[in-house]
């Protein structure tokens, strides 16, 4: 059972842990991280989420913990538990069937002509893992970080599409692709400075 901070000799509920949250005090999201966990945990078992795939969903998971904080509303007379589960599940199920999407697939099995020719270079696998490792880090927080147009119009960019194209393949104006790639750039920079 977690640690339950006490408060005038009573456990702190974790209504009050998001209120104080909401208030500014940002050690109280720690404390319903480590209520939490366990939850995840059982949800990553319950869909049979194992190795890599574990710790990305796991990382998806406890970003939907923190959005779960952020949105509770008491007023709605739900529980966080019962918010905060139904929260967490949603995005497991979400990314695991992203991730089982035709495309996603192909992007995570995907090696650009350039990385194909520095993968033939090298000759220690242990550098092939690490390269493989941190393209799904990436993957990872590109999925996170962006939204689902911004990800298209990133993707249609990197296949080599021009501004127009992407324009004309997604509906959107030249203007708006271009905001979208510049959104992107502060984003992963913001993302990968970290």
């Amino acid at each position: 059972m977690a640690f339950r901070p006490k408060k005038n000799g009573h456990a702190i509920s974790d209504e009050e842990l998001v209120r104080a949250y909401h208030q500014g005090d940002n050690t109280s999201f720690v404390e319903l991280i480590s209520r939490y966990l366990d939850l995840i945990d059982a949800k990553l078992t319950q869909f049979h989420c194992s190795g890599a795939e574990r710790e990305d969903v796991k990382q998806e998971a406890l970003m939907a913990l923190l959005n779960a904080v952020k949105l509770y509303d008491p007023g709605k007379e739900t529980r966080f538990s019962t918010f905060a589960s139904r929260c967490v599940e949603n995005s497991v199920l979400r990314s695991l069937q992203h991730r089982n999407t035709k495309k996603a697939r192909l992007l995570s099995d995907a090696v650009s002509i350039d990385e194909a020719k520095e993968i033939a270079v090298q000759e220690n696998p242990e550098d092939l893992y690490i390269d493989q490792e941190g393209y799904h880090v990436m993957l990872g927080k590109i999925e996170v970080n962006l939204s689902e147009f911004e990800k298209n119009v990133l993707f249609s960019y990197l296949d080599g599409n021009s501004y127009a194209q992407i324009s004309t393949q997604f509906g959107a104006s030249q203007k708006s692709v271009d905001n979208a790639l510049q959104r992107v750039r502060r984003k992963l920079k913001t993302v990968f400075s970290k």
